[in-house]
């Protein structure tokens, strides 16, 4: 489990599939790019959208998005955390057959 800072919550390490959860993940997307626009180098920012497309299941954005928080400000813990994070593969998503 990853304590997710945005949205204050512990969550699994798994694509959000809850219709709740992804309107909350779009959301914080939204907000996260809101920020970026204004401040594109902000690692706290950088760091919280790669957190909400991990979540999201967009492996490769969150990887791409990490990656910058960690040029952007080298030495912050938060955002070398996030680009191992975002390196460690989504749990596959269970077909909703296999729940019944």
């Amino acid at each position: 489990q990853v304590q997710a800072g945005f949205l204050n919550a512990t969550i699994a390490v798994a694509p959000i599939q809850s219709g709740a959860l992804r309107g909350l993940a779009v959301t914080a997307e939204r907000r996260w790019r809101d920020v970026l626009a204004r401040s594109p180098n902000d690692a706290a920012a950088l760091v919280g959208l790669s957190q909400t497309l991990r979540w999201q299941g967009r492996e490769a954005a969150a990887y791409e998005t990490a990656r910058r928080a960690v040029q952007a400000a080298p030495t912050d813990r938060d955002a070398q955390v996030e680009l191992r994070w975002a390196r460690v593969p989504v749990a596959p998503r269970a077909a909703p057959s296999a729940v019944y």
